[in-house]
């Protein structure tokens, strides 16, 4: 993206205090730094992560036990619904991230307050649109669903109401989220995440455990939610932030050149939404007797592409800086390296999930459910892992804002995915919404290579070089310790060594990935990473990180 100077309260410009960016764009110039800075960021998403990972695998085994089959569903089916405004708003943190990395890389304090409180006032209207569509589908619900049970359908609107209305109210307060996370204060989102989180999670248990309905576990899921943005108004606050949020910062035109930058973040989030958000309405509608399954296996894929997206996201303030001043070439090389790394962090999750799925979904909510469950989950992994090799692209080419030029991709997957979902679920049920997933996800990636790349303005590289290196090497240096793990499960079949192979399997391809994939400059930054961390624990105003 070419930079301009933009008009005054427009567009950054370098005024203010440029202490504090002096010293960022000197940690910026230091590869170990940069590393080392991520490997912090990184740590504090996939502890907000670990959060959401003891909630999944405590939350819906005990709610398979206390619900009945048909109001788990319908549980799931809610959530779903109303994970949609979670979807825009993840969005919508990182586009605010993207804007305040950029007004402390120019140092400009009024750039930033006009940012954060324009933004503001336009979230405010994404949120009343959001509360209005939750009201209007619960009050269809019972029309769009045929197979909900008439019993529990004033229940059902009730709590999409509910979780739907926190949820929009929750939006309105993102520009805090998008500061923390612009300022790379991850540790701040992932406190306000992890304990909104932890309280709706128990509260739910609780109406569930003493049976008082769907309504009930609602309330206290959409307190949770409402529970997040406190924690960050007093954590802005604490960090003297808050003065940013002033209405005379108010520009409408900041609002319409967030607005216009958003629409393209929209539209890929609206593929995002078709791609993975549509397939439990669609198994709910046409195959509802496996909703509760489908629901699982959904979960279970989450659990490769949630950590890896959280971890990706990290680079979104710093590559945000980097792409004002670096070169198209420099930025090649860097999506290259970060493709090489990524790709190895996912092989090394994706294997011991997919070969151990068997025994971690009998361990984790039972035969019955496990045994439906299986094959559902395996297909939607594999999709994960195809559409998740191309993140590092998808990252970087958003934090340069060149995400108008990645929509063909997202925009026809998102069409294949839904088209194929619909013909073949009427033959074969959920397995086919599923398979639907799977053929949208390669589509996905070869329009990337095939359409997207050659548009790409900020980044330079070798499309062939970024298949090789990037994807199809590590996939090949797993194969072998893939292959081998796979026959020892068959043969091992007692569940406590299958788990001990699988903790194993881990720590081999780590050491061939080590060993193997990584060069020796990439072996040395993370080592270089590793002191890094430790001198800013023990001398933080050393290393000002």
């Amino acid at each position: 993206m070419h930079k301009k100077i933009s008009p005054a309260g427009e567009g950054p410009s370098r005024r203010g205090n440029v202490s504090q960016p002096v010293r960022k764009e000197a940690r910026l110039g230091d590869p170990r730094a940069r590393l080392a800075l991520l490997a912090k960021n990184s740590a504090a998403n996939l502890l907000r992560l670990g959060t959401s990972w003891v909630i999944v695998l405590i939350v819906p085994p005990l709610l398979v036990r206390l619900l009945d089959q048909a109001s788990y569903a319908t549980w799931m089916l809610v959530l779903q619904i109303g994970a949609y405004a979670a979807i825009f708003d993840s969005g919508l943190q990182l586009a605010i991230g993207r804007f305040v990395a950029r007004a402390e890389h120019a140092a400009d304090r009024n750039y930033l307050g006009t940012v954060l409180s324009s933004s503001t006032v336009f979230l405010a209207m994404v949120a009343a649109a959001v509360c209005v569509l939750a009201a209007s589908v619960a009050f269809h619900l019972a029309s769009l669903f045929h197979s909900i049970p008439v019993s529990i359908v004033p229940q059902a609107r009730a709590a999409l109401l509910l979780v739907g209305g926190s949820l929009g109210l929750a939006m309105s307060t993102s520009a805090f989220a998008g500061l923390c996370l612009g300022l790379e204060k991850n540790e701040i989102n992932a406190a306000a995440v992890s304990v909104s989180k932890l309280a709706g999670a128990g509260g739910t248990l609780w109406a569930a455990f003493h049976h008082q309905g769907l309504m009930r576990m609602a309330l206290w899921t959409a307190a949770g939610t409402l529970l997040q943005p406190v924690i960050y108004f007093f954590a802005t606050r604490l960090h003297g932030a808050a003065a940013h949020f002033q209405l005379r910062l108010v520009k409408l035109s900041m609002v319409r050149q967030f607005a216009r930058f958003c629409a393209a973040t929209f539209a890929s989030q609206l593929s995002s939404l078709l791609i993975s958000g549509l397939d439990l309405p669609i198994v709910a509608a046409f195959d509802f007797r496996n909703a509760g399954y489908y629901a699982l296996a959904a979960v279970a894929s989450n659990l490769l592409s949630v950590p890896h997206g959280s971890v990706l996201s990290t680079l979104v303030p710093m590559m945000s800086a980097m792409s004002a001043g670096e070169d198209p070439q420099r930025m090649g090389q860097v999506l290259l390296r970060t493709t090489r790394l990524a790709t190895a962090l996912l092989l090394l999750a994706a294997v011991p999930f997919m070969l151990g799925m068997p025994v971690l979904l009998h361990l984790w909510v039972g035969r019955d459910y496990a045994r439906h469950a299986l094959v559902l989950a395996e297909i939607l992994m594999a999709a994960q892992l195809v559409r998740l090799t191309l993140l590092p692209y998808s990252v970087i080419g958003f934090s340069a804002g060149e995400q108008s030029r990645m929509l063909i991709s997202p925009m026809v997957e998102a069409v294949v995915n839904v088209a194929f979902s619909l013909i073949l679920v009427r033959s074969i049920g959920a397995e086919g919404v599923a398979l639907g997933t799977l053929i949208g996800a390669f589509v996905g990636v070869v329009l990337h290579f095939l359409v997207s790349m050659p548009r790409t303005r900020s980044m330079a590289f070798d499309r062939g070089q970024l298949l090789w290196q990037g994807i199809l090497r590590p996939l090949g240096w797993a194969a072998v310790p893939a292959g081998a793990l796979a026959l020892c499960l068959h043969w091992l079949i007692n569940p406590a060594i299958q788990i001990a192979l699988l903790a194993a399997s881990v720590a081999a391809l780590a050491a061939v990935f080590w060993l193997c994939h990584l060069d020796a400059v990439e072996r040395n930054a993370i080592r270089g990473a590793g002191a890094h961390l430790l001198m800013a624990r023990f001398r933080p105003t050393a290393t000002g990180v």
